[in-house]
């Protein structure tokens, strides 16, 4: 049985590959690695899609030289007056913060399959093999479900 996507912390022990904000589009996107996750046991590529981004804030993510693990430790989708509200606590080292608010939200879950196994160890790999190992925005993914949410119901 799939989980509910949108569920509080659905996300939780993903982990958090990239961001990309597209500002022509308004649109942030989130790419997340559900190998690890303790809520989705056949999907290991996730994709978070915000669209009519009202504001995003990132706070205690630091910039690294070598790619590790950010861990998603709670996860919330809600309605928040007239936005939806996305908030990510996030392990880098210490606890750090993504949160958005937006009109809509979209989550795609899948099978990126060229993906197999555990993710790499982030410590000992080079960037070489840390990129073939992680998903990427060029995956090719077997798409499982995905969810939608917007800010109001109608």
């Amino acid at each position: 049985m799939r989980p509910n996507i949108l569920a509080e912390d659905s996300m939780l022990e993903a982990q958090l590959v990239e961001m990309r904000f597209d500002m022509l589009r308004n649109q942030l996107a989130l790419l997340v690695d559900l190998r690890q996750s303790a809520n989705f046991k056949v999907e290991n590529f996730g994709l978070l899609i915000f669209r009519e981004v009202r504001s995003f804030s990132v706070d205690g993510l630091e910039a690294v030289s070598q790619p590790r693990a950010r861990v998603i430790l709670e996860s919330l989708f809600e309605r928040s007056g007239d936005s939806l509200r996305a908030d990510f606590s996030v392990w880098d080292d210490g606890n750090a913060t993504v949160q958005v608010l937006a009109n809509e939200a979209m989550v795609i879950v899948g099978d990126a399959v060229e993906v197999r196994g555990a993710p790499p160890e982030y410590q000992s790999s080079t960037r070489e093999q840390i990129a073939a190992g992680t998903q990427s925005w060029e995956s090719k993914v077997r798409l499982y479900g995905w969810a939608e949410m917007r800010a109001t119901d109608g």
